[in-house]
């Protein structure tokens, strides 16, 4: 028998066990990312596609797209992620003064405090973080926006 000549790149066996190989990989890589907390939109200054205007004393709003909660008060404008601190599920809008996480049932008030610290979760549940907002341009037509990499503290 001869010496086994590699000059030509793997043999079959060598070939498929790399593929299986690789093919689990990028599987389970795929499946570690679908069950991410991380939002889907990156963090930064998002614009809102909403003016001062169309915002109410008393309305929380969701933005389409978005993964921050957007509400006005009497003391004005502020943001908060609405993404459970438990699992990083989405949080409606409140309703009622307050949002229940359709995955567990944590509840959160209507500036992101949990009501409920241990529904569903082994150790208490944070709030949710606060985020900064800004305008662009000035009374009720000016553009809102939520820069979601400027976390603050709770309100």
């Amino acid at each position: 028998m001869s010496a086994k000549d590699d000059s030509h790149g793997p043999d079959r066996r060598r070939f498929l066990v790399t593929s299986a190989v690789v093919c689990v990989g990028v599987r389970y890589a795929s499946t570690l990312t679908a069950c991410s907390s991380a939002p889907a939109i990156p963090p930064g200054p998002q614009n809102t596609a909403l003016t001062v205007g169309d915002v109410a004393v008393g309305d929380r709003v969701v933005p389409a797209g978005a993964d921050y909660v957007l509400a006005r008060d009497a003391q004005g404008f502020y943001a908060y992620s609405n993404l459970c601190t438990h699992q990083g599920c989405a949080l409606p809008a409140p309703t009622g003064g307050s949002s229940t996480c359709g995955c567990h049932g944590a509840v959160f008030d209507d500036q992101g405090n949990n009501l409920q610290p241990n529904r569903g979760a082994s150790a208490p549940l944070p709030a949710l973080a606060h985020y900064a907002v800004t305008f662009t341009g000035t009374g009720s037509t000016a553009g809102i926006t939520v820069d979601t990499s400027m976390v603050l503290p709770d309100r």
